[in-house]
């Protein structure tokens, strides 16, 4: 999967089969996300999760999970202590909003963004295994 930008794209596959994408940035980067700015202005060391999908097929399956498990492993690499992301509250997205929810994000904030959304800032600190 090709991303412009200084993007982290990441692929989910099932028996060879794609089930899904998330496009992550680090607090690094440059990106003109609004939400993502606002994390970047407000934290010094994140990784941002600016999109995730996963097919129809494959959800319920704990893919979403497995992906979130991944980036945390990632973050932790990396030395960031937090994963970020932001979830539609106006127009409302309560699936997403309960999955955040059990993957143990909590809301930081909201914004009313340029193109009319109103957003809930979520992060996830994650436990420290080593220092940062």
């Amino acid at each position: 999967m090709l991303c412009a930008g200084e993007s982290h794209c990441h692929v989910a596959a099932c028996a060879r089969e794609v089930v899904g994408y998330v496009i992550t940035y680090t607090d690094t980067d440059s990106y003109d996300g609004e939400e993502f700015n606002w994390f970047k202005h407000n934290f010094a060391r994140f990784l941002y999760i600016d999109q995730i999908a996963i097919a129809r097929s494959a959800r319920g399956a704990g893919v979403g999970s497995q992906v979130y498990r991944y980036l945390e492993q990632r973050a932790r690499e990396q030395a960031r202590p937090s994963l970020v992301c932001e979830v539609n509250l106006e127009p409302p997205n309560p699936v997403s909003l309960a999955f955040h929810t059990r993957q143990c994000f909590v809301e930081i904030a909201t914004l009313a963004t340029s193109d009319g959304r109103t957003v809930s800032l979520r992060r996830k600190e994650l436990r420290k295994h080593g220092a940062y």
